[in-house]
């Protein structure tokens, strides 16, 4: 399993036993630079003062001044990084259903603020991406499958169609109704084959099926996304609001928390014989 972080905490502050003081050699004038006016970008590790109002408004020689004298106390290790600890776990998240195309989904979480006094929510949002390139007419059952959780590689879709697929033209397809269902059409515009997705339900209709054009051999790429934003959320909501995609437990040992901003991507899914729901670990708030 993996995760990755979408932005937050683009800096770390600094330790130090006391403010930093800075004697202008031109004017002899001494200034201090509070602790917390410093901070260590995450980008590139180095020490920044730019929320220091004097530095921001001083000129060029003024600046470069600041900046080696920092970077002096940070060799001297006067300056250090403050150590973050990692957050602990909020909650782990499953893919509904196994299969390699679960290594697709995404969770982000965002705006996660305080609603009430110790109360947090945070807005979520969950996205499947299913690409199939090289498909042909022949293979497409084989591979998406004609019946839910079919195929080799099962995913959003199946073809829900009787007979043999025929070539589609390319076009997007955003699926409809309760289950939802989507006509893929063929070049002379008659059906070249029907798609359903995965599961009942009103979230069924969130897919869209979007074919590329087929090449000379009549080879093309299939692509289902589906998509679903939610706001204001408390850390149970996941479960309920994302039951089309994801199974939502909390960590071992702890109960379900308050997940940090950033986005989680699942893994570790494979299809067929090892039929393996994808998974993931979303870290807490630091």
């Amino acid at each position: 399993m993996r995760f990755t972080f979408a932005g937050e905490n683009a800096m770390t502050a600094v330790a130090a036993t006391g403010p930093v003081v800075y004697t202008d050699r031109v004017t002899g004038r001494q200034q201090t630079i509070p602790i917390s006016s410093l901070y260590f970008s995450n980008s590139d590790g180095t020490i920044k003062a730019d929320k220091w109002k004097p530095y921001t408004d001083g000129n060029a020689d003024f600046k470069g001044a600041i900046d080696a004298w920092l970077g002096h106390l940070v060799k001297s290790s006067l300056l250090t990084p403050v150590e973050r600890s990692e957050p602990k776990a909020a909650m782990v998240i499953t893919a509904k259903d196994p299969g390699s195309t679960g290594n697709t989904i995404e969770l982000t979480v965002s705006n996660v603020h305080e609603s009430a006094p110790d109360v947090f929510v945070f807005d979520a949002q969950v996205k499947e991406n299913d690409v199939y390139a090289g498909l042909t007419a022949d293979t497409l059952k084989d591979v998406i499958g004609n019946t839910a959780g079919g195929g080799t590689k099962p995913g959003l879709v199946f073809v829900s169609s009787a007979g043999a697929p025929g070539v589609p033209k390319a076009g997007n397809y955003p699926l409809t109704g309760d289950p939802a269902e989507v006509e893929v059409k063929k070049a002379d515009d008659t059906t070249a084959f029907k798609l359903k997705a995965k599961a009942a339900g009103a979230d069924g209709a969130r897919t869209v099926v979007t074919i590329g054009a087929p090449d000379a051999n009549d080879k093309f790429t299939l692509t289902a996304k589906w998509e679903r934003s939610e706001t204001n959320l408390a850390p149970a909501d996941l479960q309920t609001k994302f039951a089309y995609e994801l199974t939502v437990t909390a960590p071992d040992g702890s109960p379900l928390a308050v997940p940090g901003a950033g986005t989680t991507v699942l893994a570790g899914g494979a299809d067929k014989a090892d039929a393996i729901r994808a998974k993931a670990t979303v870290p807490g708030r630091a």
